[in-house]
């Protein structure tokens, strides 16, 4: 509960006392009379917010002119700067103290830094010096390593020999999710199972209901017949064709949200 100041009646809320007191007292609680802190004009400041500096201005102008004026030691992050050399060229220099303890070295410019480097950070003075010639794995092109990198690791000469070198010897049998994969062929009872399991699921995908019909005319083929748990997990293609591993999708669903998973939704028991 708020309260007016002026007649003492009460309001729900500090707004509702602002707009009461401005249309029934004829006065704002929020307008108070301020002095232009860059110009020294008198001012109404109605700002209806906290003020977190004591610094008033009567236009944007006359802030901007406040604020540009803030340089050198007039800024309150100001410090008195060191005074110093440029390592590569020996000109004088001013530097903030933050920036010598970060490094004892100053220069003028990105040229200085640039001679310096060349002078002292090249040949046997560069941190790559110590380097060891290496050949590519992939195209056997001699590569330069630094020394702590040749532990006996593959080097490639880029992210392209080395993809190559990847889909050559890091695919089928040699990948690391290899899980022993399987032929096309799933045995001699194949065509009769999966003939069954498109009839047993009355002929329409089981994960969106694509009939066959409607998957003729927009695949070119029929339905497909998937193993619930993958063909190549099993000891026999008996065990692996039951009816109760097989599951009727279209090739949408099966290539896009079933192949790969290894533990189907399905259960249902053999016929």
């Amino acid at each position: 509960m708020e309260t007016c100041p002026t007649c003492g009646e009460d309001f729900g809320s500090e707004r509702a006392v602002k707009v009461h007191h401005a249309k029934g007292h004829g006065k704002s609680l929020v307008a108070t009379e301020e002095t232009c802190h860059t110009c020294g004009e008198t001012f109404v400041d109605r700002r209806n917010r906290d003020r977190d500096s004591d610094h008033r201005f009567c236009s944007q102008e006359c802030r901007i002119e406040w604020l540009e004026s803030r340089t050198g030691e007039d800024h309150p992050n100001w410090s008195e700067h060191i005074r110093t050399a440029c390592a590569s060229c020996g000109e004088e220099l001013a530097r903030a103290p933050w920036r010598t303890e970060r490094s004892e070295r100053a220069f003028c410019d990105p040229d200085c830094l640039g001679a310096w480097r060349s002078e002292n950070r090249s040949g046997t003075e560069s941190p790559l010096y110590n380097t060891v010639a290496v050949d590519c794995e992939q195209c056997g092109t001699e590569i330069l390593k630094p020394a702590s990198r040749v532990d006996g690791r593959r080097h490639f000469c880029d992210i392209h020999c080395h993809g190559e070198w990847i889909s050559k010897n890091k695919s089928g049998e040699n990948g690391t999710n290899w899980q022993g994969g399987h032929d096309r062929y799933y045995g001699p009872n194949w065509n009769e199972q999966r003939r069954e399991a498109r009839e047993r699921d009355d002929y329409g995908c089981q994960s969106c209901g694509m009939s066959n019909d409607e998957h003729r005319d927009e695949w070119g083929e029929d339905l497909h017949v998937h193993h619930i748990t993958r063909f190549g997990a099993f000891d026999s293609y008996q065990k692996a064709n039951r009816l109760n591993n097989l599951v009727t999708l279209c090739r949408s669903c099966h290539l896009g949200k079933w192949e790969g998973i290894p533990l189907r939704p399905d259960t249902r028991a053999a016929e």
